[in-house]
């Protein structure tokens, strides 16, 4: 499933910079989508390893979010593939980390009201902290 994921991830990066080669290359908005695109990309990498890097993944989602919190908001949120909040909350989600993954899972819905896979976590996470895990 983690190799599913992480060719899937390759494949978006893959048609994501062809399609970016079309465009003025010193676009801005551009540049960030694909930073986004390239940690998103990392991060499942380091997840699919054997074992996997989950701190490190953890790191640059983080730096995705961020990058993705800069980008324009001028037609509605910005075009990436998989917000990267709501891919940092799935992570945070599986690591048993309740409260930090409701709170990325916020953040994704206020930027996409909602989206399907972000209510779905945002109740997997409230779940999980009601059950009294960390």
């Amino acid at each position: 499933a983690a190799r599913a994921g992480y060719e899937t991830a390759r494949a978006k990066f893959e048609a994501q910079l062809a399609r970016a080669t079309e465009h003025d290359p010193g676009d801005a908005e551009t540049r960030k989508q694909l930073m986004v695109l390239s940690l998103e990309l990392q991060a499942e990498v380091l997840l699919a390893a054997a074992p996997p890097d989950s701190d490190s993944a953890v790191a640059l989602l983080r730096k995705a979010t961020a990058t993705e919190d800069a980008m324009a908001y001028a037609f509605g949120p910005p075009q990436v593939d998989k917000p990267s909040h709501e891919l940092l909350g799935e992570v945070l989600l599986g690591r048993g980390r309740f409260a930090a993954a409701e709170r990325e899972f916020q953040i994704a819905l206020k930027r996409a009201p909602q989206r399907v896979e972000a209510v779905r976590g945002l109740a997997r996470a409230k779940a999980g902290a009601r059950s009294g895990s960390r």
